[in-house]
């Protein structure tokens, strides 16, 4: 059985959010977070607008690297996501703003934690997620995470009865 490494999750707080703006601001992150600013506004209202997404911060040892968040898709309204049913279907987004937590195994922890979170609760059927096709390290993630890449679409996919039979965690 792979090992993941071990992390934290926790709700973003006002605190975070010039971590997280440097992190959106990084070369190798913005490459896949393209407007950082709408990233910013939409964690800024998450009270509000935005209170059905569900915003952490990763940790490791008490180290802050990551941000990540899991939310419904029925009110989140996102086209690529629309021929998934509407109630119980839930995505994910996810980044590692540290270098220093890229490549060993982080992202896998992180996408692992955020389906933990989403299938345990009762409604949650599927989780889908459409990372950049060129994101090959996002991909591969998921698929090690037991996705399956739906190549007319792009759309990973993972439905609960799946993560129930082949989670290893």
């Amino acid at each position: 059985m792979e090992k993941t490494a071990s992390i934290s999750l926790r709700a973003v707080q006002d605190e975070d959010l010039l971590t997280i703006r440097i992190w959106l601001y990084c070369e190798r992150v913005r490459k896949w977070f393209t407007d950082p600013e709408e990233w910013l506004r939409e964690i800024r209202e998450r009270h509000g607008e935005f209170s059905f997404i569900s915003h952490f911060i990763a940790s490791s040892d008490g180290t802050p690297f990551a941000f990540c968040q899991l939310y419904p898709c029925a009110p989140a309204g996102e086209e690529e996501f629309i021929m998934y049913p509407r109630e119980g279907t839930y995505s994910i987004d996810y980044m590692i703003g540290e270098d220093s937590f890229v490549g060993r195994g982080f992202g896998k922890s992180i996408v692992t934690a955020l389906v933990n979170r989403v299938f345990s609760m009762p409604d949650a059927c599927l989780v889908v997620v459409k990372p950049d096709a060129d994101n090959a390290p996002s991909r591969a993630t998921l698929e090690s995470c037991g996705f399956t890449l739906d190549p007319e679409t792009g759309v990973h996919r993972l439905a609960r009865d799946d993560f129930a039979h082949n989670n290893p965690w």
